[in-house]
Formats: C-alpha cells, structure tokens, sequence
C-alpha cells in the first residue's frame, strides 16, 4: 500500500504525484536504453520544497531532472549555478563581490589568491561567473 501524505496542499500535488509509480517501473527509449523512473524522479522532493517555499528558481548543475514542462505549472525555472550567479553579480555586483571575497578570505589552508579562486570557479563549470568576477578582481 503507498504512503498517505493525508493533507497535501494543491500546490504540492503535482510535486508528489511526479513519481507517478513510486518510481517502480522502467522505461526505454528508442535505442532501448533503459531510464529507470525512480533516476528521474530522485529529486521531485526538491520540487516540492521550492512550491512550499515559493521560489521562483532552483539552482542545479543537474538541469535534466528538472525539465520545463514540469516546472512551467509552478511557475518555477531550473538555472545553472552560472547563470544564476552571473545574473545575480549583474544586478548587484557589490553584494556578490562581497560574498565572494568572504568566502575565499575563509579558505585559509592554503589561502587562495584571486586568480587562483577564479581558477578553482572555472574548472567547477563556473566559467561565465569567474570571467564576469574578473573585472571585479580589486574587491574579490
């Protein structure tokens, strides 16, 4: 028998029935590929956290679990990390810089130069937001 969520909020509804089967069964593609229902669905509680917390982005590096067509009725978009952080360096630049040289000032063992975290952004698939802190460098 599944379990009894009891009370579910409307807005949560289509979060908790994303899993569909409980993510029991298979699915293959064209190429008879496998795609096990509970791999897309693994990360349908993070879903359901943004409806609850009404927010309008997740921030993922994993953009494939959280396609449009399921995120559209929330009203809710998926963002890599870059495009997020270079959004949000675009619109308040002194806040981000601030963040940022926080952050490295607290990587102590080694310390960190700014070219070395700008660096470390980069191979993390943060290229666009370590090119964009680069103008910034005086205040990382």
């Amino acid at each position: 028998m599944g379990a009894d969520f009891g009370y579910v909020p409307s807005g949560w509804r289509g979060a908790f029935s994303l899993a569909g089967d409980g993510g029991r069964s298979q699915h293959c593609d064209e190429a008879g590929r496998t795609d096990d229902a509970s791999e897309r669905h693994r990360d349908r509680h993070v879903l359901a956290a943004a409806i609850a917390g009404r927010c309008d982005v997740i921030v993922t590096q994993n953009l494939k679990d959280f396609p449009e067509e399921v995120l559209t009725p929330f009203e809710i978009e998926a963002q890599h990390p870059d495009e997020f952080l270079c959004n949000h360096l675009s619109l308040a630049p002194g806040v981000v810089c601030g963040g940022v040289r926080k952050v490295r000032a607290r990587l102590q063992n080694p310390p960190y130069s700014v070219e070395e975290y700008l660096a470390t952004l980069t191979r993390q698939g943060l290229v666009a937001t370590a090119g964009e802190l680069q103008s910034f460098a005086d205040l990382l």
